[in-house]
């Protein structure tokens, strides 16, 4: 079996979800990369931790898919479209609690990954500030 890591949003996803509210701190979730000018800066749980402006917090897909779900009651499904039982694309659908509401995409992406982060940027896009 391959190893499985967490994949970290992207600068674009972070940008956003700070936009949106999402903060992130070594008290509350452990930090993984932060960006600062799409660069990204490496450092250990321990370290160093800063309230700038200039830094976006990175944090895991999962994360923020989480947060998603706990803070605005927005829920990311991701999906296999198949064909003769083999995966061809994945999809994802987007579910609030408004009046069950949902979103259904018509972004197709090679892999989970992909449409797990383009799902993001589309739930994120429902928060309004």
């Amino acid at each position: 079996m391959k190893n499985m890591e967490e994949k970290l949003i992207s600068f674009k996803t972070a940008k956003l979800a700070r936009e949106k509210g999402f903060i992130l701190n070594k008290e509350n979730e452990p930090i993984f990369e932060i960006y600062l000018e799409d660069t990204k800066l490496y450092y250990d749980s321990d370290g160093w931790v800063s309230n700038s402006t200039d830094i976006i917090y990175a944090p895991t897909q999962s994360l923020l898919q989480r947060w998603l779900r706990e803070e605005h009651k927005i829920t990311l499904v991701i999906y296999p479209s198949l064909r003769n039982g083999k995966v061809v694309q994945w999809e994802f659908d987007i579910y609030t609690d408004l009046a069950d509401a949902y979103y259904e995409s018509d972004i197709n992406s090679n892999t989970y990954e992909l449409a797990l982060e383009q799902g993001l940027i589309e739930a994120l896009n429902l928060i309004e500030i």
